[in-house]
């Protein structure tokens, strides 16, 4: 059996990397290559792995902490998608909070497993509206606070940039942002593309097809006290459930429409302090993805369910800075709230938690 090829998309949170994730996935499937995908997030109940697998793709994830933190937990997923689907692409996609990917998951992966994949690119996706707004407020250049040395760090460690989301700017701010990312890490190769239209998008496929950043960069030194403390200033929020129509037989529930509502109820909610949002609403034969990113609500459709049905699956992950405990009841009481409106909101359970110190099982320099 031939060495898959190993795609890493790293980036902060809300940056596009599941959108781009599965439509890279798309394009490589009518291609005719076979498609793994691993993802990872802190708890369990995760959005990314359930819209990927309504997606077409054998999909898993390593939960309860980042690829590096459960290191041999990736191996493991990797190894089990390898025989289930005899791959030629694995994408895996890190948590959004996590840096370092160099030092602590593609050199050891590299030394210790190289007969498992070949990595084919290490890309680290970049929001362009983020960039040019929330971000500007960022010294990204001389990062200081945690939340600018996580992001900076991001960006730094890159060999490959993609700036995502560039039908959300202008062209002049598509410029200024690809002049910053070079000003943080002038020796990266920087790509713009969106994901939801596909433009530039077969410029990654590019890259990745001709294995262009399959190079493992040079890692970048970080201090892993300032790593966490970025990282526990988030609260994450999981939750899962099902909305029932209130009529046995009534189908009456518009899974996109409800899964918009939630959404743009959650930002509304938690306001400047939501960092990433994602309701995912699934049916028998449909699902929905709807992202929530500095107050902007996206939707991305798996497969078309054009009629109501009497019964969808619920899933809600929400990243803010919010205390654990106010964040669980602020996001169950609005799904409660917006669910019961039209619906039941039945067999509902949710989890808070702030994520420890990143340890990971190795990090090689």
């Amino acid at each position: 059996m031939s060495r898959p090829s190993l795609v890493l998309l790293g980036g902060f949170l809300g940056s596009g990397k599941t959108t781009l994730m599965v439509e890279i996935g798309k394009r490589l499937a009518r291609k005719g290559h076979r498609v793994g995908i691993v993802t990872n997030d802190q708890g369990e109940m995760l959005v990314d792995t359930a819209f990927a697998g309504a997606s077409g793709f054998a999909a898993t994830d390593v939960q309860n902490g980042c690829f590096c933190c459960n290191f041999s937990t990736f191996v493991r997923d990797l190894d089990r998608i390898v025989h289930q689907v005899e791959p030629d692409y694995i994408i895996a996609e890190p948590v959004g909070s996590c840096t370092d990917l160099v030092a602590t998951v593609l050199t050891p992966l590299t030394l210790y497993h190289e007969g498992l994949v070949a990595l084919a690119a290490f890309l680290v996706l970049v929001d362009a509206p983020r960039l040019t707004n929330e971000y500007r407020d960022l010294n990204l250049s001389s990062p200081i606070t945690p939340r600018e040395v996580l992001v900076a760090h991001q960006i730094a460690e890159a060999g490959h940039i993609v700036l995502s989301k560039i039908d959300a700017v202008s062209d002049e701010k598509r410029d200024e942002s690809i002049a910053s990312l070079r000003d943080i890490n002038p020796t990266a190769t920087v790509l713009a593309c969106s994901a939801t239209t596909g433009e530039n998008v077969d410029h990654v496929l590019d890259v990745i097809t001709n294995k262009l950043a399959a190079e493992i960069p040079a890692p970048v030194p970080i201090d892993y006290d300032v790593y966490a403390a970025a990282e526990a200033e988030m609260g994450w929020y999981n939750g899962r459930g099902e909305i029932v129509a209130r009529s046995v037989g009534k189908k009456t529930i518009d899974g996109e429409a409800i899964a918009l509502d939630i959404a743009t109820a959650l930002a509304s909610e938690i306001g400047p302090s939501l960092i990433h949002g994602k309701v995912l609403v699934t049916t028998p034969v449909g699902s929905v993805k709807v992202s929530v990113v500095a107050g902007v609500v996206q939707a991305d459709v798996a497969m078309e369910q054009n009629d109501p049905v009497d019964i969808v699956g619920l899933t809600v992950n929400v990243r803010a800075t919010v205390d654990p405990v106010e964040l669980a009841e602020t996001v169950a009481r609005t799904v409660t709230a917006v669910c019961g409106k039209t619906a039941q909101l039945v067999n509902y359970n949710h989890r808070s938690l702030i994520p420890g110190a990143p340890i990971p099982e190795h990090r090689l320099t």
